[in-house]
């Protein structure tokens, strides 16, 4: 056996190689212990782990690492309405063990720094009254050959894979379902466009059920929860369709979005008078911090005078930092840096501060090695 690349390759010794790969420093722990994840230092994304299997010997030949129900190993609920997808049930895409036995040999080549699915959901803090945006995930740093982490062709829910579901985003005001917006096509990283501060409810007009388009005044504050669905949904609240399952994504819970005039930094998806979006993305992965700016909408000039300084978390040291400007472009991704331990000083809990004009706007994210902090993935301007 050996640890190669933070992966276990040939035969298991618990004691040496998964409390060591775990962080546990204890090789005493136990095997139940251990596998059965009661320090939540596995890697859920890992193709090779212990999942429900319901036997104590399953075959090495199958595909055992999908699980009994194809979930791989996570807690995954399924909703039908807007209101019990809202409320979640906390416990969303939890990764379980299988409860009846523990089995070292689920180990051969666990990796345990198989990244997530995604990074994150480039939902804005604004949105221009009227003004279409377009929302979608953000594809995850994977390997070529996917051979030892899990991919969305992999997870399967009631028989269909995260690719065969739809993505889409609900939007709630005041806690109160508001609008829904799927894609065309099926698949994970599929995107939708929506008019965050628009939705069409039927009401009583004139005596007739009548579909009115309801607009959110200016200041309003409009909820945006990112899901999957077995089937396209129409964007129309109230209505008697047939309700379709869906199922919340890992990592991303519900974005806060204020209406704001057109214009005035709210986006609006390529408009001359708020043309632009930036993104930032900092995620440890593969033992290096990898920060990368994005832009979408049409930039027609230079976004001078930009920055990223890396901090020691929870104090204003600096580690790292570089100044840049990004380029006109209709769509512009940027790779900043791909930092290593050293460059930050052995600091694997690190802030990633974006700014323009030296401060006059700034946001941070944190990223804690090997994952990123899932509350708290995009910066938005």
């Amino acid at each position: 056996m050996a640890i190669i690349d933070n992966r276990i390759v040939g035969d298991i010794d618990l004691a040496d190689d998964l409390a060591v790969i775990c962080g546990l420093g204890n090789t005493n722990a136990g095997l139940n212990y251990i596998v059965q994840n009661a320090h939540k230092l596995i890697d859920p994304y890992a193709k090779y782990k212990s999942v429900p299997c319901g036997v104590p010997f399953p075959d090495r030949d199958s595909e055992w690492w999908k699980g009994t129900n194809g979930q791989c190993g996570f807690i995954i609920n399924e909703y039908t309405t807007e209101e019990a997808l809202y409320a979640g049930k906390g416990n969303d895409w939890a990764y379980q063990p299988d409860p009846e036995y523990s089995r070292q040999k689920d180990f051969c080549d666990y990796w345990a720094a198989a990244p997530e699915l995604h990074r994150g959901c480039n939902i804005p803090d604004r949105a221009g009254r009227g003004l279409s945006q377009t929302i979608r995930l953000q594809a995850g740093l994977t390997t070529p050959d996917h051979l030892y982490e899990l991919t969305a062709d992999d997870i399967s829910i009631d028989g269909y894979t995260l690719n065969q579901l739809y993505f889409g985003v609900v939007t709630y005001r005041n806690g109160a379902p508001w609008g829904r917006f799927f894609a065309s096509h099926p698949g994970l990283f599929q995107s939708v466009s929506c008019i965050l501060s628009e939705t069409q409810q039927w009401q009583q007009v004139g005596g007739k059920n009548t579909l009115v388009k309801v607009q959110a005044a200016v200041g309003s504050e409009i909820e945006v929860l990112p899901c999957l669905a077995k089937g396209n949904i129409l964007g129309t609240i109230g209505t008697s369709l047939v309700v379709q399952k869906m199922y919340r994504l890992p990592g991303i819970g519900i974005s806060t979005v204020t209406i704001a005039e057109p214009g005035t930094g709210g986006g609006g998806g390529g408009t001359t008078s708020d043309p632009f979006s930036i993104y930032l993305y900092a995620i440890w992965q593969l033992g290096k911090l990898v920060i990368t700016t994005e832009v979408t909408g049409a930039s027609s000039t230079p976004i001078y005078n930009c920055g990223v300084k890396v901090y020691k978390a929870n104090t204003t040291t600096i580690l790292w930092y570089e100044n840049f400007d990004l380029p006109p472009q209709t769509s512009s991704t940027k790779e900043v840096r791909k930092l290593t331990e050293s460059d930050v000083k052995g600091n694997t809990a690190v802030k990633v501060e974006f700014s323009i004009l030296a401060g006059t706007y700034k946001k941070s994210v944190m990223a804690i090695m090997p994952n990123p902090d899932n509350d708290q993935p995009i910066i938005t301007i």
